[in-house]
């Protein structure tokens, strides 16, 4: 994908679509607390009407903390 095509890909008539890929089961699990933030924000946003009228969908992949895994993550 370029990135004209991720961006044209993740926003349909209803919805923005972001991708995470985060270390949530890793051995400091940082980013649960990230994930959180992110989580808040995103319900904040779609209780108000989301943007422009489209909810924000959040899709996450846990990497584990493991660089070669987030590759193959977004690879499939």
């Amino acid at each position: 994908y370029t990135t004209k095509n991720l961006i044209t890909y993740g926003v349909t008539a209803d919805s923005i679509k972001v991708g995470q890929s985060i270390d949530l089961s890793g051995l400091s699990g940082a980013g649960r607390f990230y994930q959180q933030g992110i989580i808040t924000a995103f319900n904040k946003y779609n209780n108000e009407g989301g943007i422009n009228g489209k909810l924000i969908k959040l899709y996450r992949l846990d990497d584990g903390l493991k660089p070669e895994k987030t590759l193959d993550e977004w690879i499939e």
